[in-house]
C-alpha cells in the first residue's frame, strides 16, 4: 500500500503524527485506526489506481461511477437516493439532486452530480468502516485520500467524542423542498428494531410496500401538520420519474428492497465493529476476557446474526429495480436452492433469519475467541431440540433450513 491509505487528513491538511491525538488513539490505541494500512478489496482497487496499474474511463455524464463501480462488481440495481442535507457535502444536495449510494457486501460508493468526487467507504476486515474520497479529473490525474476526521464526525458510534467506533449510518429525518433539516420530531439512526413508519425520512424510495408507510419521499411543506400527512399517499411508486429528473443517475430508482437489504447490512458490520474493537482494546488491557464477560460483549453481534430485534413487516414488500432478483442470485445455495440471502418480504426480510455476512471476511477476521463464541451459541441454537426462547423467530422447521444450508454452502464452519 503506498501512503495515502495511512495518512491523516484533516479538512484538507496533511497533518503529522504526534501534534494531535484523536479519539481512537486515545480510546483504542489497539486499533491504530489511523495509521495502519486499510485492507481489503477497496484497499486494492484503489491501490492499483494510484500505482497506475489499473486505469478508469472517464464518462462525460457521470465521470468514473459507470467504470469504479465496475471495476468493484457493485450492481447499479443497488442505487439509493438520499436528498436530506445530512452528508459533508450538503451544500450540494437537494431534492432535485439528492446523492446517489451504490453497495455490494463490503463497499459503498457515494456520488453527488455537480461535484468532483466519489465518495467510498468499506468494511475493511480489521479495522472497520474506513472512508476514501477520489476526486475527479478530466485530465486523468486521480487524487485519492483516506478520510480520518471529517468523515468521522458523524460516523461514529459516539460522534467522535471518545468510546465510540467508525460506523456506517442510515438516517431517518424530516427534511424540507430544499432538503434541510426542519425537525428533530422524528431524526434517528435507524436500526432493524425500527418500524417502517420511522424510516426513510429524507430518502427517495421506489417500489411497492402496500399499506404499510414510510417516511420515503415525504418533504415537509411551511404550514403542513406532520401528524396529519398522509404518508403513504408518497409511496407504492415504480420509479422516480414523476419525482425528480433521473437522467443524472444510472437508474431512476431507490429501490425499497435495497433499502432494507443495505439497513441489515450495515447493522451487523457496524456491530461487528464495534465488538471486535471493545474485545481487542480490554484484551491488550486485561490479558482475558471469557465467561459472563465475554457473553455480554458478543451478545449483541449474535442476536443481530440472527435477526432477533427486527421489526415485523406489515404487508408485501416488492421492488422495481431487479435488486431482490440480483442479490438472491448471489448465492451460494444448497442443492434445493436455498441460500441466506433468499428474501421473505412478506413477513420479514430474509426467508431465513442468518445473516450471508458469516460469509464475510470481516466475520473471519474476529478474533479468535469472539468467533468461537458467534459460531458454538449458532450451532446450539439451530440444533437445539426445543425452540429457543430468546429467538421464537426460529422454529423447528426454520432452524434445520439454516443449519442445512450452512452446512452445504460453508463445510466446515461450524468444528
Amino acid at each position: 500500500m503506498r501512503s495515502y491509505f495511512h495518512g491523516l487528513c484533516l479538512l484538507g491538511l496533511s497533518i503529522p503524527y504526534g501534534l494531535a491525538q484523536l479519539p481512537y488513539e486515545r480510546d483504542f490505541p489497539v486499533m491504530n485506526y489511523y495509521a495502519a494500512d486499510a485492507s481489503g478489496e477497496l484497499a486494492e482497487f484503489l491501490g492499483q489506481l494510484e500505482s497506475g496499474a489499473l486505469s478508469l474511463i472517464y464518462d462525460s455524464d457521470y465521470g468514473y461511477l459507470p467504470a469504479a463501480l465496475q471495476a468493484l462488481n457493485i450492481d447499479v440495481s443497488s442505487q439509493l437516493l438520499v436528498f436530506s442535507q445530512t452528508a459533508r457535502k450538503r451544500r450540494f444536495i437537494s431534492p432535485d439532486n439528492p446523492r446517489a449510494i451504490y453497495f455490494n457486501d463490503e463497499i459503498y460508493v457515494g456520488y453527488v452530480p455537480q461535484t468532483n468526487g466519489l465518495e467510498f467507504a468499506a468494511m475493511d476486515p480489521e479495522l472497520g468502516p474506513v472512508f476514501f474520497e477520489l476526486a475527479q479529473a478530466r485530465d486523468g490525474r486521480l487524487d485519492i485520500r483516506r478520510q480520518t476526521s471529517v468523515c468521522l464526525r458523524c460516523h461514529d458510534s459516539f460522534t467522535n467524542s471518545g468510546g465510540g467506533t467508525p460506523r456506517f449510518m442510515m438516517n431517518s429525518v424530516l427534511a424540507d423542498e430544499t432538503g434541510a433539516i426542519v425537525s428533530h420530531e422524528i431524526s434517528l439512526v435507524t436500526e432493524n428494531s425500527t418500524p417502517l413508519e420511522q424510516r426513510w425520512g429524507g430518502w427517495y424510495v421506489s417500489g411497492m410496500h402496500g399499506n404499510q408507510q414510510t417516511l420515503g419521499n415525504y418533504m415537509y411543506r411551511p404550514g403542513e401538520t406532520f401528524s396529519e400527512a398522509d404518508f403513504l399517499s408518497y409511496g407504492n411508486i415504480p420509479d422516480l420519474n414523476s419525482l425528480l429528473d433521473t437522467g443524472p443517475y444510472l437508474s431512476p430508482y431507490s429501490d425499497i428492497v435495497a433499502l432494507l437489504v443495505m439497513q441489515h447490512q450495515i447493522e451487523v458490520q457496524n456491530l461487528m465493529t464495534r465488538v471486535s474493537w471493545n474485545y481487542r482494546q480490554e484484551l491488550s488491557e486485561q490479558g482475558s476476557i471469557a465467561g459472563e464477560a465475554l457473553e455480554e460483549l458478543a451478545r449483541p453481534l449474535l442476536d443481530a446474526l440472527l435477526m432477533a430485534n427486527e421489526a415485523p413487516l406489515g404487508d408485501r414488500i416488492s421492488g422495481t429495480s431487479g435488486f431482490d432478483e440480483y442479490f438472491q442470485s448471489l448465492g451460494p445455495s444448497d442443492s434445493e436452492g436455498r441460500s441466506l440471502r433468499q428474501l421473505d418480504l412478506q413477513e420479514r426480510v430474509f426467508s431465513y433469519p442468518l445473516s450471508y455476512l458469516i460469509y464475510s471476511d470481516a466475520f473471519a477476521a474476529l478474533p479468535e475467541a469472539l468467533h468461537d463464541y458467534l459460531t458454538d451459541n449458532l450451532q446450539r441454537i439451530l440444533t437445539a431440540v426445543e425452540d429457543p426462547e430468546d429467538y421464537p423467530h426460529l422454529d423447528t422447521t426454520t432452524r434445520g433450513a439454516i443449519l442445512e444450508i450452512i452446512n452445504a454452502t460453508a463445510p466446515g464452519f461450524f468444528l
